[in-house]
């Protein structure tokens, strides 16, 4: 859980110091009752009565302290720059989500078929936020969300398996067009790249 453990009267500097919580782990442990440091964004001391001034002293008599959870299926990505807290998730305890599921996701764009990527995710965008497109790949999408910040860690599902809609929406579109060489060149292009991977199909 950290860089360094703590036991006992051990005397640090922490940022926030969590009193008297029920420590659960995830090691699949009965749970114990004990202080926990945190300084730097990490946790830098666990023990049974730690002292050491801190930033903030929580108290947390009956309450549990554990690791945050690992969302596995949700589309946080979809709305993370008009709400960079993602207080939805981080009110339940969620710090990890995986996204990019179920063949939604912000990028690539074809400047070309842009209209019809917005149109096809317009019912899972959050209203009235300007969300500029102003991006093409994946990585640059990922750019965006990392330089304005957000309160959630995201592990991008369709960076490592990538998804039939964002590929097939910025060639063909969603509707039931034929394919054509111009098309499957652009889908071939889009699926390049340091991040992104094209799994063949196991059902074929």
């Amino acid at each position: 859980m950290g860089a360094c453990i703590v036991r006992g009267a051990s005397v640090l500097k922490y940022d926030i110091l969590i009193k008297s919580g029920h420590i659960v782990d995830g090691t699949g442990n009965p749970s114990t009752v004990m202080d926990v440091g945190i300084a730097n964004g990490k946790v830098r001391g666990m023990g049974r009565s730690l002292s050491g001034d801190a930033g903030k002293v929580i108290d947390a008599t009956g309450a549990v302290v554990c690791l945050g959870f690992i969302d596995l299926h949700n589309h946080t990505d979809l709305a993370a720059l008009a709400y960079p807290r993602c207080e939805s998730h981080i009110m339940q305890g969620i710090t990890t989500s995986v996204v990019g599921n179920c063949g939604l996701a912000m990028a690539p764009i074809n400047p070309e078929k842009l209209m019809l990527l917005q149109e096809y995710l317009a019912p899972f965008l959050p209203k009235g936020f300007d969300w500029g497109w102003n991006w093409r790949s994946a990585e640059e999408y990922w750019a965006r969300i990392e330089s304005q910040g957000s309160s959630m860690n995201m592990v991008a599902f369709f960076a490592t398996l990538l998804r039939a809609s964002p590929i097939r929406n910025p060639t063909r579109g969603p509707r039931k067009n034929p394919n054509t060489p111009r098309n499957l060149n652009t889908a071939s292009n889009l699926t390049r790249g340091p991040r992104t991977t094209l799994s063949p199909n196991p059902f074929k």
